[in-house]
This record gives C-alpha cells, structure tokens and sequence, in this order.
C-alpha cells in the first residue's frame, strides 16, 4: 500500500501525518508525490505510524517480504 492509499483510508492530510511523523507537511507531500524518498529514519517512522501497512519496500516498488518465489529469483 503506498503512503498515499493509506492517508487516504485513513482521512489524513499532509499536515495530520506530518504531526504523527514529527516532521513538516511539505516533506509528506513530497513523499506522497514520489518527488523525495524519505530518510531510513522516516521510513522507520511511517511503518511504525501506518501499524506496518506502507514499508520502506512500497516506496521503492519492491514486493512485499515473503512474496517473491524462488522461481522469481532465478
């Protein structure tokens, strides 16, 4: 699920999850927008804010753990 699903889902603005997350609204839009990647710190933070629902994986498009067959990885 990306960032912006879940804010979605959840009826939160940049602003809202920017306070969760300690940090500025303007860096959540720029995260939901896919224009910054935020910082390992941040990453931490917004799997532990979102219950583990956006991962670092979701912003760089990888498959969620334990998704990949060994067959894919050949």
């Amino acid at each position: 699920m990306t960032l912006r699903e879940w804010m979605a889902r959840e009826g939160l603005s940049n602003q809202d999850m920017g306070q969760r997350l300690g940090r500025a609204a303007n860096s959540v839009s720029r995260w939901r927008n896919g224009t910054r990647l935020p910082r390992p710190s941040d990453l931490v933070a917004i799997a532990r804010v979102t219950g583990g629902e956006v991962t670092a994986n979701d912003f760089f498009h990888a498959p969620r753990s334990g998704s990949i067959q060994p067959a894919q990885v050949a």
